[in-house]
């Protein structure tokens, strides 16, 4: 159960990113690193509460850390296969 709590953070970081890179190409192009900066930066701040708010109900630490790798590592994927081969090139 904790394994799964680990990777529902999940939930909460797709929908971000997703609006990030939606943002992106209707920005100036000097300021795209930043936004990915904020990306990396706002993805942390999530991961980071999501983990002290389920603190108390985390029975078994490990599964639990290891879902939250899998769900960065998850989301990692997604950003490289959406600008890699989903991104509309127009």
């Amino acid at each position: 159960m904790d394994f799964l709590l680990g990777i529902a953070v999940l939930s909460l970081l797709i929908p971000f990113n997703m609006l990030i890179l939606k943002i992106i190409p209707k920005i100036h192009p000097i300021t795209r690193v930043g936004m990915l900066y904020l990306m990396l930066f706002v993805n942390m701040v999530i991961t980071i509460t999501w983990v002290a708010a389920l603190h108390t109900d985390i029975k078994h630490v490990t599964p639990f850390v290891m879902g939250i790798g899998l769900a960065t590592t998850l989301n990692m994927c997604y950003k490289v296969i959406y600008l890699l081969i989903l991104k509309d090139d127009k």
